[in-house]
């Protein structure tokens, strides 16, 4: 897997997916990590329903989920604090991206794997990747990363920005993803949908983005989470 190391930029763009790296099968929709300098993280997926939803987490601590709505604006769906340090390194987990086994899928007129898309091994039946994007502030060792012993967590890449110059030190944004049982086997979710003018049911292969904010160790996590959109049944007499 072509995990992705680099230092001293002014921005960077992490992509992400479930697939098999010697092949270059890609078997998920791709996830964006866009990083600026100063610590300004988007966490996005465009190829899911269409729809530009992101989480932005910015240096003044403002923490945000948004989505688009049908006129183009976009509309604030969540907002949360920035998360407190996981340990007295300064270490915090920002976001978690999950791609369930049961979401693997890409749309109908998916070209294939981008050549920078780090492509991650897919879950077993009954389980989920989890993508945890974290920063790390100071000093890091190279070959080291959260998780790595504890948790056997594997790197998917690591970013190091100037915080503000140089002289301020270094930022790194580090992705490191784990295999977890998935809570949501089995389980179905309703959502409702504003379908555009002479549409009356869903295009077929349509797929959206599941946002939560959950509660782990007293803090606020937000879970980004892509999956396929099956329509209900229709009822037998309305059926033509």
């Amino acid at each position: 897997m072509p995990e992705r190391t680099e230092v001293g930029l002014t921005q960077a763009v992490l992509k992400f997916a479930a697939g098999d790296d010697q092949t270059r099968r890609q078997e998920s929709t791709t996830w964006y990590v866009r990083i600026t300098r100063g610590g300004e993280v988007y966490i996005l997926n465009r190829q899911a329903g269409g729809q530009l939803g992101h989480i932005s987490v910015h240096k003044d601590g403002r923490c945000h989920y948004k989505v688009a709505v049908p006129d183009g604006a976009m509309h604030k769906h969540a907002e949360w604090d920035l998360q407190k340090p996981l340990d007295d390194t300064g270490l915090r987990r920002l976001a978690t991206v999950a791609i369930p086994r049961a979401s693997l899928g890409v749309p109908p007129d998916f070209e294939g794997a981008e050549e920078d898309t780090v492509l991650i091994p897919p879950p077993s039946e009954g389980d989920r990747i989890e993508v945890d994007i974290l920063v790390e502030p100071g000093q890091v060792p190279v070959d080291q990363w959260p998780g790595q012993t504890s948790l056997g967590a594997r790197l998917v890449g690591r970013f190091s920005l100037y915080s503000e110059s140089p002289d301020d030190g270094f930022l790194h944004f580090t992705l490191v993803f784990t295999y977890r049982p998935d809570p949501l086997v089995g389980e179905t979710r309703q959502i409702s949908l504003s379908l555009p003018d002479g549409l009356t049911e869903p295009p077929p292969n349509l797929r959206v983005v599941w946002f939560e904010l959950v509660e782990v160790d007293g803090q606020k996590l937000p879970v980004l989470l892509e999956a396929p959109l099956q329509s209900p049944p229709r009822p037998a007499e309305d059926v033509r």
